[in-house]
């Protein structure tokens, strides 16, 4: 697996809080509400993390309250809109973890040589969990989360429902991308899960970080992903039918789900849609059933 998609399992990290040491209101409310889960990464990169307020003109990302530099563990804020964006970028520090050949944070490796891979899935999932605990952090806090990476994140939220809430928050937090993609080949293969990770990556950049999107580039990845999202839940469903898990009634419910995100089109003005995939369902079907005789 990892030869083939070329992504590394994080090394595990232990470490505790600096007890003595004073942080950050808002690192403590992060704690607090994380309380409950392995903060052994949050609290290696503490140690060495930096916050430091900024002008509006000196941020790099547009709308952004804050960002979290990677490489040298710093979050940089602007003062007043410092509760709308923090939690996210905690979550960031929150997943990251680092080894001699890369850094791992969440879903997204990036390597020494500057290549790197999981940016899409993980800022989508990033806004997933941000909204999921942290949404009543500030009040306004509305506003920033409806405007950052829209389609990412609705991209990335299917796949809590083909791999399961907890199970993606566990690969989430322990920075388990080789995990995730190793879970999403049984349904496909490693090199379609290899190659939908970085479409996701592609369209990230494409539909939520670009000033003006390239909208038929945009529609490509978009249907690419969702044929390789109806390929993995049309292969999972008829796993769990062989296994006894599903009758055929259940079996054939569970299908529509399926003919429901091949139905589903991206829009831009109202106007401009992707096209939809149902057209291509009973030969999805062929696909999967002969891969399973």
């Amino acid at each position: 697996m990892e030869e083939i998609i070329k992504i590394k399992k994080a090394p595990k990290v232990e470490d505790t809080i600096e007890k003595n040491k004073i942080y950050p209101y808002y690192v403590q409310d992060f704690i607090e509400k994380m309380k409950d889960r392995d903060l052994s990464k949050f609290y290696h990169n503490l140690k060495e993390a930096t916050f430091t307020p900024i002008t509006k003109e000196q941020r790099t990302i547009k709308y952004a309250g804050a960002e979290y530099n990677i490489y040298t563990n710093e979050i940089e804020y602007i003062k007043e809109r410092l509760k709308k964006g923090i939690m996210h970028e905690l979550t960031h520090m929150f997943t990251r973890c680092k080894d001699e050949d890369r850094i791992y944070v969440g879903f997204m490796q990036v390597r020494k040589d500057g290549y790197g891979i999981g940016v899409g899935l993980n800022e989508g999932y990033t806004c997933i969990f941000d909204e999921r605990y942290f949404m009543d952090y500030d009040s306004h806090k509305i506003d920033e989360i409806n405007r950052i990476y829209p389609t990412t994140k609705y991209i990335t939220l299917i796949l809590d429902y083909l791999i399961g809430k907890d199970q993606m928050e566990e690969y989430f937090e322990n920075a388990d991308l080789y995990g995730l993609a190793k879970e999403l080949s049984i349904y496909s293969s490693p090199k379609k899960t290899y190659n939908f990770i970085t479409r996701l990556d592609k369209l990230h950049f494409e539909a939520d970080t670009k000033k003006i999107p390239n909208i038929r580039k945009v529609f490509e990845l978009y249907n690419r992903i969702i044929m390789y999202y109806s390929e993995c839940f049309t292969t999972k469903f008829k796993i769990m039918l062989d296994n006894g898990e599903l009758s055929p009634e259940d079996y054939h419910q569970s299908l529509k789900f399926v003919q429901h995100i091949m139905s589903q089109q991206l829009t831009y003005f109202k106007v401009i849609k992707s096209r939809k995939l149902i057209k291509d369902y009973n030969k999805l079907l062929l696909h999967v059933n002969s891969k399973s005789k």
